[in-house]
């Protein structure tokens, strides 16, 4: 038996590698000593003057009452998107179906893109706040193609 395979050698080495972790994290200057500690704060200062210097605060702005901590900020409203179907105009094969999603997908707001060459219909999930029906129009005509608004949109 060689002493690489040995159990003997295998418990050292786990020892060695316990200890030498043990070292780093406990080494004065050691980022993961400080954050053991619970000395080190984004500042960078000790957590005691952090807190002396800035108290936590709540959303309103205003600080928590002494031993509690601050609200967690809220969760963002939810987005509204809006489905639109286009009836496109010279949309004849894949090659044209796709050329749509791609250019169409890069536009800020704009969600998903599903572009039909059998139908010739593309459907486009976006947000209204950040882009309109208009744009998306001006989008496919930059590529070639006349698009429509299907009614009920």
């Amino acid at each position: 038996m060689t002493l690489r395979n040995s159990p003997r050698f295998s418990a050292v080495l786990l020892i060695a590698l316990l200890v030498l972790v043990a070292l780093v994290a406990g080494c004065p200057g050691s980022k993961a000593a400080k954050t053991a500690a619970g000395t080190a704060t984004h500042s960078g200062m000790p957590q005691s003057q952090a807190e002396s210097t800035n108290p936590p605060t709540a959303q309103s702005g205003t600080p928590a009452p002494d031993g509690q901590a601050a609200a967690p900020p809220a969760a963002p409203a939810p987005v509204e998107l809006k489905t639109v179907e286009f009836t496109v105009a010279g949309m004849k094969d894949a090659q044209s179906a796709s050329s749509i999603e791609s250019a169409l997908i890069q536009i800020d707001g704009v969600s998903t893109v599903s572009a039909n060459d059998k139908t010739g219909s593309t459907k486009v999930q976006f947000d209204p706040a950040k882009v309109t029906t208009d744009k998306l129009i001006a989008e496919f005509k930059k590529l070639g193609f006349k698009a429509k608004l299907n009614a009920g949109a």
